[in-house]
């Protein structure tokens, strides 16, 4: 879609419509995309490569945008045999 919607799983990319596709095809292909682009170099930082983008997408990836970053607190188990990281 040309979006930054989806998300990487092992070796599986889970698209936000759905679809799952194999992950190093799809980073290939966004590396392909990307090659002749004149705002974004070959070792730029992912984080710089993820705002040039996110600057240039509609409002559906703003909601991304808020989330960079930012960490999900973790639950405590009840389970006392696993440890907590």
């Amino acid at each position: 879609t040309g979006l930054l919607e989806g998300r990487r799983v092992g070796d599986k990319f889970h698209r936000a419509n759905g679809d799952v596709i194999q992950a190093d095809f799809n980073a290939a292909r966004n590396v392909k995309h990307r090659l002749h682009d004149p705002a974004i170099a070959r070792f730029m930082p992912h984080r710089e490569v993820l705002r040039i983008l996110q600057s240039r997408s509609s409002g559906a990836t703003e909601r991304q945008e808020a989330s960079v970053g930012r960490r999900k607190p973790r639950q405590r188990s009840a389970d006392k045999s696993i440890a907590l990281l």
